[in-house]
């Protein structure tokens, strides 16, 4: 039942719909709007023109209409060509445009034209300059227009308005300042009309460039010269040609763009030379300058020889050239051996490997050219096939840091000789049979080589060696032993070492607390060399004193090393010994009053160690507390206590406590110091 009842409701609505659409109640329908119409509101007979409508509607344009006079188009773009028709006078004539949308509706709206006779139609001519004239860059010349039925008229000249003319006659004047190709452009108005003519005109330079040139008059055949140019023009250089014509009529040429410059040419033969400088400006203006100059030849052959100063070769290389821009002729004698040259020009080099003997050998060189200038060079160099004599002895042995060394280093080219012993470069001066003493370095039983070598000035280079057994040190020596003891007896290891060590022998001295020793060796050998481990006891009497123990051992060449060792002993276990105590009493107000106590050792405090001075001054007895830390006084022997008060200078009867002070193995003193003597100090006159 629901169903039925839906489906009515949506029949009856369809209905109404469809009934109100056929209504326009519900969509109704509107023409098109035209927005615009774009056309002339002047014309003259006989011009086509143009008529742009634009339009728009909510349904689509369909197309667009006009009527214009007898003219009737039809399209879908809104755009009409048109024709002016001929009038006998000025009219004004109204076109129609309808447009319709897709669903037929329409839409008409009128534009007017003035459509005029040709009669009173604007007309404008350029009557100067003609078109494609010249005209002279920096003058003033004439713009002249004739024009008809205008209300104004606008000079321009390329893009730049010049003047603007309301009144005959229509004439101007402008001044080109640039060179180049212009256009010169009129427009004439009448009320919405425009009508134009335009000209183009070349605005010229007629003024040639400058140019110059400069080369010297007369130059040297075959050597570089310098030929300068230059060239300016306001409106800048086109191209340019440097011409250099030859006496035999050859040429030379060179182009450039950027002054002054610079040529650079070698005249190459004999003659006048004539230059010259042709230069064109943007306008084809020219300037044309010329010099002339004469090549000569003044000088003699140039001569280069190359050969070795010294060789160890008698086949000898000589290489040698003759230049000379002329013609000559040259000869070159080699010891016995000439080889001539005629008719040459120019350059010619030769190389030749001449076979000379040992000894100086003579060179000459001479060239002539045709003028009669001539050159020479001559030389001296050396053949020497012969290697120096040399020669070198060293000791069988040698047991010192000095090495005898005995040597020949001669030749008749003598150059250098060097002597090479271990590290050392020793340069020689020449001798025969020389002995010379070379320091070396130490070592232990070993070979030592040496080499001389010797080179003469051709190249010649000997070389000899020789070598010797050195042993001039005693390789190791080391103890291990304590430095303090306060035992009677104490043991000191020694170690030894040497390729050749005497095992035989150990030198041993010591203080006179000493009062035995004994001794226990053993010997190995180690990588080559001879090892000893000695063990020396030692027995100390009753003493408090440093200990001196040496000790000395020896290889089987007679180098020795030794060893000092010095031994802190304390055996007695007492505490330090005082040797005196001064008191030192000063009378000068502000300052501190201090004791000097020395001991026969060395003796140990730090911060917390205190000192009491007890002293009688008339009939009282007094105790002086310190401030501690002590401070050491000269050396370690040797205290200085100082106190913070004045002590009066009639002290007497003075001792010194003092808690914390021990020797080097710990012996504390206990029992007071007394005080030996009292010292005033600083006493000042009337007090």
């Amino acid at each position: 039942m629901n169903v039925k009842r839906y489906l009515l409701l949506f029949l009856v609505t369809l209905i109404f719909l469809m009934f109100s659409v056929s209504c326009n109640i519900i969509f109704p329908n509107k023409p098109p709007e035209i927005n615009n119409i774009d056309a002339p509101s002047e014309v003259v007979e006989g011009d086509p023109f143009q008529c742009k409508v634009t339009a728009i509607d909510d349904k689509g344009i369909s197309y667009y209409r006009v009527k214009f006079d007898t003219t009737i188009a039809s399209n879908t773009t809104g755009v009409f060509n048109l024709l002016a028709p001929n009038v006998q006078i000025d009219k004004t004539i109204t076109g129609t445009v309808t447009v319709y949308d897709n669903m037929g509706y329409y839409t008409n709206e009128n534009f007017s034209v003035l459509v005029l006779d040709s009669l009173s139609a604007p007309a404008i001519k350029i009557l100067a300059p003609s078109d494609g004239s010249e005209i002279p860059l920096g003058d003033e010349f004439e713009i002249s227009v004739n024009a008809t039925n205008v209300d104004k008229v606008e000079f321009y000249f390329d893009d730049q308005k010049i003047v603007e003319k309301n009144t005959k006659p229509y004439v101007t004047t402008y001044t080109a300042l640039s060179a180049s190709e212009h256009t010169i452009k009129v427009i004439g108005y009448k009320g919405t009309l425009e009508v134009q003519d335009l000209i183009n005109v070349s605005v010229v330079e007629s003024s040639p460039p400058n140019a110059t040139i400069t080369v010297s008059s007369i130059v040297e055949l075959g050597e570089q010269i310098s030929i300068s140019v230059d060239a300016y023009d306001e409106n800048g250089i086109d191209c340019s040609t440097l011409t250099i014509l030859s006496p035999t009529g050859s040429k030379t040429f060179a182009n450039f763009s950027n002054f002054p410059q610079l040529y650079n040419f070698k005249p190459s033969i004999l003659g006048s030379y004539h230059v010259e400088f042709r230069v064109s400006d943007h306008y084809d203006n020219e300037t044309v300058v010329g010099k002339d100059f004469c090549a000569t030849d003044t000088k003699a052959p140039n001569l280069f020889l190359d050969y070795p100063e010294f060789t160890d070769d008698s086949n000898v290389p000589i290489n040698w050239t003759i230049t000379d821009p002329s013609t000559w002729d040259g000869v070159i004698k080699i010891g016995k051996t000439t080889f001539s040259f005629s008719n040459k020009k120019g350059e010619f080099s030769q190389n030749a490997v001449i076979t000379l003997d040992d000894g100086i050998n003579f060179l000459s060189l001479c060239a002539t050219d045709a003028w009669g200038h001539f050159s020479i060079k001559t030389a001296t160099f050396v053949v020497d096939t012969v290697d120096p004599e040399i020669k070198l002895d060293l000791p069988d042995q040698t047991f010192t840091n000095s090495l005898n060394v005995i040597y020949t280093a001669a030749d008749e080219w003598f150059d250098y000789a060097t002597l090479y012993v271990a590290t050392s470069q020793i340069p020689l001066n020449e001798a025969t049979d020389q002995n010379l003493n070379v320091d070396i370095p130490l070592i232990d039983g070993e070979n030592l080589n040496a080499t001389l070598v010797v080179a003469d000035k051709a190249g010649n280079i000997r070389m000899a060696t020789d070598n010797t057994f050195v042993d001039n040190t005693l390789y190791f020596l080391d103890a291990t032993y304590p430095a303090t003891t306060d035992q009677k007896s104490i043991d000191i290891t020694i170690n030894a070492e040497d390729k050749n060590l005497d095992e035989n022998y150990l030198a041993i001295n010591t203080s006179g607390n000493v009062s035995s020793y004994s001794v226990s060796k053993t010997i190995q050998v180690m990588d080559g060399k001879k090892h000893m481990e000695v063990t020396l006891s030692l027995d100390f009497t009753d003493t408090d004193s440093l200990e001196n123990i040496n000790i000395g051992v020896r290889d089987i060449y007679g180098n020795t090393k030794s060893l000092n060792l010095e031994i802190m002993v304390d055996n007695l276990h007492q505490p330090p010994q005082p040797l005196s105590a001064d008191l030192y009493v000063n009378t000068q107000v502000g300052r501190n009053d201090y004791v000097l106590i020395r001991f026969h050792e060395k003796v140990v405090f730090d911060d917390t160690t205190t000192a009491v001075l007890k002293y009688k001054s008339g009939s009282s007895v007094y105790n002086i507390n310190n401030a501690p830390p002590m401070t050491f006084y000269g050396d370690e022997q040797t205290v200085m206590i100082e106190f913070k008060e004045q002590i009066p200078s009639d002290v007497s009867a003075a001792t010194v406590t003092i808690d914390g002070l021990t020797d080097q193995f710990g012996n504390v003193l206990v029992d007071p110091i007394t005080v030996d003597q009292v010292h005033v100090i600083n006493t000042v006159s009337g007090k």
